[in-house]
């Protein structure tokens, strides 16, 4: 499923995404929060890319391993045999600490479901393009990014694979529209606040798909669903899927 089924009655409406794997239940952009949001039912998993100082992309959110880590190295300071010695921190108390999978390890684990690859560093779009192709996921993934140059390059070496702008609330909507619009992406991705059924039909008049993030609270998700977003992500897959089909 990509963002070009958005719509196709042959798939659920709206899409439902685990957000950084399942970062509500489990430790964020891990193997164990994959499998947690595939259990749950939802349709796709949403990571987080950096590359390693020799060239590897792996999951992780922040340009740094501190948060989620403890380590208080950059992801780009160290090396991929230097990053299997760290874990990520289990927040909830229940899995442990987890190893940081590379963006290879994540393929392989979501070859039964849709994966949304946020890329969150400029410059490894064509690193992400190659470990895409070599899994030969391109049908069953979309990118996002905040970067408009990383959405252009992306899409330029992923031809086919729906690209989104990521847009944060401090930004004009109409704007964001436009601009999505002017670079030929597929869609946009926005924060759930920023969203109405106004917005969902302006990007559906300018041929854009609409997600939205990070969506947890029930009447949220209910209020996404009202206004025809095409996608759903949020850190609780289990709930989205219950609110959302009544599972």
């Amino acid at each position: 499923m990509t963002t070009a089924n958005m719509g196709d009655p042959r798939h659920p409406s709206p899409i439902l995404i685990a957000h950084r794997t399942a970062m509500g239940v489990r430790p964020e952009n891990t193997i164990v929060g994959i499998e947690a949001a595939v259990a749950s039912g939802v349709d796709g998993v949403e990571i987080d890319l950096h590359a390693t100082r020799d060239g590897v992309p792996v999951l992780m959110h922040d340009d740094s391993l501190a948060r989620t880590t403890g380590d208080a190295r950059g992801v780009e300071d160290v090396t991929l045999d230097e990053l299997r010695a760290v874990r990520v921190i289990d927040p909830h108390n229940d899995v442990g600490a987890q190893p940081v999978p590379t963006f290879a390890e994540a393929l392989v684990a979501t070859a039964a479901t849709h994966l949304v690859i946020e890329v969150k560093q400029t410059g490894i779009e064509d690193l992400v393009a190659r470990a895409v192709r070599e899994a030969d996921a391109l049908d069953r993934c979309s990118l996002c990014s905040f970067d408009a140059g990383v959405c252009v390059a992306s899409a330029a070496a992923m031809p086919g694979m729906p690209v989104s702008l990521l847009a944060a609330p401090n930004r004009d909507t109409a704007e964001v529209l436009a601009q999505a619009a002017e670079l030929r992406l597929a869609g946009v991705s926005l924060h759930y606040s920023m969203v109405d059924e106004q917005l969902v039909r302006d990007a559906h008049d300018a041929g854009l798909t609409v997600a939205t993030w990070t969506v947890n609270d029930d009447a949220d998700v209910r209020r996404m669903h009202a206004a025809g977003v095409d996608l759903i992500c949020g850190d609780y897959p289990a709930k989205l899927v219950e609110v959302v089909r009544g599972a």
